[in-house]
């Protein structure tokens, strides 16, 4: 098994064997993971493709001749009046189901977070998490994240 940058041309497996798999994981857990009634594939794959290989832009797949789990991440620049450092932010960080309890997601994390190592600006990687996602939870404290903030939603 490899982790290895993505290319643009995969997008559309990207999209279809760990995006929208892992976007169905997420609709379970909670309302503010639901997906359209009229998922369009082709926009999907367009707007994972247009991610891929971009400026600030990072995803890294892992692979062993088939994709087995993705990572991407966005570098956000904090605003001058504050001294933190830029941030890496992890968007999405997905393993199939047959291939976890592996390793595989401590090393796309590890991918991310060597990046932001090498990369002086970047003061930290942040990511968000679902509430109910226990498991994920526990790989990013065991990974040494820790919250910070608290995230307040009000529906309209």
């Amino acid at each position: 098994m490899r982790i290895r940058e993505a290319k643009k041309p995969e997008a559309e497996n990207i999209t279809r064997e760990l995006w929208i798999p892992l976007a169905r994981e997420m609709e379970k857990l909670s309302e503010y993971n639901d997906l359209k009634e009229d998922l369009d594939i082709e926009e999907s794959i367009e707007h994972k493709r247009n991610g891929i290989r971009e400026e600030g832009e990072y995803t890294f797949v892992a692979d062993n001749g088939e994709l087995l789990g993705f990572i991407s991440a966005t570098k956000k620049e904090t605003p001058p009046i504050f001294k933190r450092g830029d941030r890496l932010k992890v968007n999405e960080l997905y393993v199939k189901p047959n291939a976890r309890k592996q390793g595989i997601a401590s090393k796309l994390l590890e991918k991310i977070n060597d990046i932001a190592q090498k990369n002086e600006e970047i003061g930290a990687v942040d990511l968000e998490v679902d509430v109910e996602n226990t498991a994920a939870k526990n790989l990013y404290r065991k990974k040494g994240f820790e919250a910070e903030r608290n995230t307040m939603v009000k529906n309209s």
